[in-house]
């Protein structure tokens, strides 16, 4: 009941909230329709102690670590850790976003809200060095498929 005096709880719970994991693992499935399934993407998690300095970001004591990472099977199996994200083991939110390179995330980044949170992702999956690694694996996936020239008539006879 909108009116309910007794009821206390903030009109700013939301029932429809996705966690961190959740959302990769959508990326990564959308990444497989994309690349027609020449590319995969696997979210590999754990969970690991937090240290005395890392308290604060993880009350619980131990945090959830997400892997993100592109396999290219067609070469042997490649895998590239596109980016890490880091949140307390029970609060999913607030979330750490660690990159490879610093020019698509600042350091690590913190998304406090699951809308952050997609707003970062997105940032870090169209990163000028991301897409060229995603470009570069696909064209390697195609130049293994292209046919190699026949032997020649001299080359068999040798």
């Amino acid at each position: 009941m909108p009116n309910d005096p007794l009821d206390l709880w903030p009109e700013s719970i939301e029932v429809d909230q996705l966690t961190p994991l959740a959302i990769l693992q959508m990326q990564a499935a959308r990444l497989k329709e994309k690349t027609r399934g020449l590319l995969t993407a696997e979210v590999r998690s754990g969970v690991v102690s937090s240290s005395f300095e890392e308290h604060e970001r993880s009350p619980s004591g131990s945090e959830t670590v997400h892997r993100f990472e592109i396999i290219a099977q067609r070469l042997k199996g490649y895998r590239y850790q596109m980016f890490t994200c880091r949140h307390d083991s029970v609060q999913v939110y607030p979330v750490w976003i660690e990159g490879e390179d610093e020019r698509f995330v600042a350091d690590k980044d913190l998304a406090s809200t699951q809308d952050q949170f997609v707003q970062i992702v997105r940032k870090v999956l169209a990163a000028t060095k991301n897409v060229g690694i995603v470009s570069s694996l696909l064209a390697r996936i195609a130049e293994a498929d292209v046919p190699k020239k026949p032997p020649t008539e001299n080359e068999t006879a040798a």
